[in-house]
């Protein structure tokens, strides 16, 4: 299964959501009814977020929170600071055995 990033690049559809949900495993911990209800209720703001050049992906989203509420958006924001929590890559890491090594 192919996941679309959900960087609020482009405009975001719930087709892109439902995916992502599933594929890391939080049907238990996200509803999926819900998730849609929030996500149609919330279109426009995303929709809003996804024009400004200006921010980057975490910027837009923590605008959508603060506009719509985080506690309106508990779904969402499960998934999406999951997602964003994840390094895009291991470059950190692999920082910090070159350091030890020089050490």
């Amino acid at each position: 299964m192919k996941l679309k990033p959900i960087g609020l690049h482009k405009e975001l559809s719930f087709a892109d959501l439902e995916p992502v949900v599933v594929a890391l495993k939080m049907t238990d911990t996200v509803s999926m009814d819900q998730l849609y209800e929030v996500f149609c209720a919330s279109k426009e703001e995303i929709k809003k977020a996804t024009q400004d050049t200006t921010k980057s992906t975490s910027e837009k989203w923590v605008t959508v929170f603060q506009i719509l509420g985080k506690a309106n958006l508990i779904n969402m924001f499960r998934i999406v600071s999951f997602v964003l929590s994840v390094p895009g890559s291991n470059a950190f890491v692999e920082r910090i055995f070159s350091l030890m090594t020089i050490k």
